[in-house]
């Protein structure tokens, strides 16, 4: 219903303007924006996106955060695979920067797989900075927790002992040492 009102308004706009136009008359046609409209609307539009902004990069600093959890709970995983299909143990090695996957013990070994982190999404190790997976399936077991401190989120990744399941959960983010 409101459709075909506002269709029949554009119409009678639309013939009134032509009829004008034919009477040598372009005062339909001669209306626009005024600099002071156009200024208006850049200044809301501005507004506009000085107020969105910070939750967008908040949500993308979230989405940055459960990555980096997911990747180094897939690359704690992977490593339980490699150890377990070619029947050697397989050590993650964490440094303050990165991890990598190498087969044997200590992590000395050829590295596999190498993943970086960024500074804003911490790995902190509970216990040890190497983990290993035997071929059995088993592991030397450990917690690790990814921080940001942006974030009210902290992801907790445990490797059971006895299984070497790769657990992820999240928890409030906490300020306390590991």
């Amino acid at each position: 219903m409101r459709m075909a009102r506002v269709a029949g308004v554009l119409k009678d706009a639309v013939t009134s303007c032509m009829k004008r136009a034919f009477d040598g008359t372009w005062a339909c046609m001669a209306n626009g924006f005024t600099l002071f409209e156009l200024l208006l609307v850049i200044v809301i539009l501005g507004l506009s996106t000085a107020l969105v902004s910070p939750a967008v990069m908040s949500g993308l600093s979230s989405a940055r955060h459960r990555s980096v959890a997911r990747m180094l709970a897939a690359t704690l995983k992977n490593a339980r695979e490699l150890s377990v299909s070619d029947g050697k143990p397989y050590a993650v090695k964490f440094y303050k920067d990165r991890l990598t996957v190498s087969a044997g013990f200590g992590g000395a070994g050829i590295v596999r797989r190498e993943v970086k982190t960024d500074q804003e999404n911490r790995i902190i190790c509970a216990e040890k900075e190497v983990l290993l997976f035997y071929p059995g399936g088993d592991s030397s077991g450990g917690v690790f927790e990814v921080r940001n401190n942006r974030s009210k989120i902290a992801y907790i990744v445990k490797v059971e002992r006895m299984s070497g399941r790769v657990l992820l959960t999240e928890q409030a983010n906490e300020t306390r040492d590991l």
